[in-house]
C-alpha cells in the first residue's frame, strides 16, 4: 500500500501532500488487506448492519479485531479503512450516511482529529447519532511505538466497549 500510494503521489498529484506511515513495521494482522487504490475500502460489510466503525492506520488491526469480537457476541458492525483521510471523499460520506450509527476510532483527540471533520460532514448529510474517538478528549502527542495506544487501551476491547454503549 505505501509504495503503491507513494508513486501515486509523486505521478499524478501537484501540491503537498502526506504518507504516513507505522514505525516499527506493518501490524502482521494488516498484511493480507492489499491495496485496491481507493480512497477507503470496505473491509466488512452485512446487509442488516446498522452500524459502521470507520478507522484508519495502525488502528485498523485492532478494528478488525473488534468487529470479529462484535460478531461472535451477534452484533454486526461493518468496518471501513480510510486510506485518503482528508479531503473526505464524498462516497464514503453517502455509504456512511445510510447507519443509524458511526464510530470513528483514531489515535487522536476529540477536537481537530479528522472524527471531529467526519462527524461535521455527517452531521450536514444527516442527523445520526456519531461516537467519537476512542481516546476520549485526550490529548496523544507521543505515538511512538504505540506508547499512547497501550496506556489509554486504544484497542480492539475499548471499540466493542464503544459499540455496545451506543
Amino acid at each position: 500500500e505505501l509504495r503503491f500510494w507513494l508513486r501515486r503521489l509523486v505521478k499524478e498529484y501537484t501540491g503537498p501532500c502526506a504518507i504516513r506511515y507505522a514505525r516499527g513495521g506493518e501490524d502482521p494482522r494488516l498484511k493480507d488487506l492489499g491495496c485496491s487504490g481507493a480512497p477507503w475500502d470496505p473491509l466488512t460489510a452485512y446487509p442488516s448492519s446498522r452500524i459502521a466503525l470507520v478507522t484508519y492506520g495502525a488502528l485498523t488491526a485492532e478494528a478488525i479485531d473488534a468487529c470479529a469480537k462484535l460478531k461472535e457476541e451477534g452484533i454486526l458492525c461493518d468496518l471501513f479503512k480510510m486510506v485518503q483521510i482528508y479531503p473526505l471523499d464524498q462516497e464514503l460520506l453517502e455509504q456512511l450516511g445510510r447507519y443509524d450509527c458511526v464510530l470513528f476510532a483514531e489515535e487522536g483527540i476529540r477536537s481537530g482529529g479528522i472524527g471531529e471533520k467526519l462527524a461535521a460532514a455527517l452531521d450536514k448529510a444527516r442527523d445520526m447519532v456519531l461516537a467519537g474517538v476512542l481516546a476520549d478528549s485526550l490529548t496523544l502527542t507521543d505515538t511512538a511505538g504505540g506508547e499512547a495506544v497501550k496506556e489509554w487501551d486504544i484497542n480492539g476491547e475499548s471499540a466493542v466497549i464503544g459499540v455496545k454503549r451506543v
